[in-house]
């Protein structure tokens, strides 16, 4: 039986979120390395890939989510195959007899909604999992910034 409840949000998520509930920030295990673009991805999957890791925040996956990502990466490829292929095949075919039935594309499309729709809420890819994400941009330093060091409360 899994857990009950809804899945834990990674705490750099609920970072970037500024901790709207106020709990204390639980440890979590960081990982290193950057995630680097596998060589397998076809082209399609490639840009992608790049479109997704150039549009998070610098750092954001490490060379541990690499996996799930190139997962992602690749069954957009296959989705977008299937879109193409059914333009010009159709939805439904014809077979030998006559009879007609579901092009097999139509069931390659689901399923790569559905692994994309999954495999993106992990990635943090979903509109629901960026709701109320806040990216803090570095302020620009002042040229009187560092001029009064001030120890323990007090000015020096």
């Amino acid at each position: 039986m899994g857990k009950r409840g809804p899945k834990p949000t990674h705490p750099d998520l609920v970072k970037l979120a500024g901790n709207p509930g106020h709990r204390p920030e639980k440890p979590v295990v960081r990982t290193v390395g950057e995630a680097e673009k596998p060589d397998h991805l076809d082209h399609v999957a490639s840009a992608a890939w790049d479109t997704i890791v150039g549009s998070m925040p610098p750092g954001f996956y490490s060379q541990a989510d690499a996996p799930i990502l190139s997962a992602f990466c690749q069954a957009y490829a296959l989705h977008k195959l299937a879109v193409e292929a059914l333009e010009t095949e159709g939805h439904i075919s014809v077979g030998q007899s006559g009879a007609a039935y579901q092009n097999p594309w139509v069931s390659i499309l689901n399923k790569q909604a559905m692994t994309m729709a999954s495999l993106g809420d992990r990635l943090g890819l979903s509109p629901a999992a960026r709701v109320g994400l806040k990216v803090e941009h570095e302020k620009p330093k002042s040229k009187f910034e560092g001029l009064i060091a001030i120890q323990g409360g007090r000015k020096k």
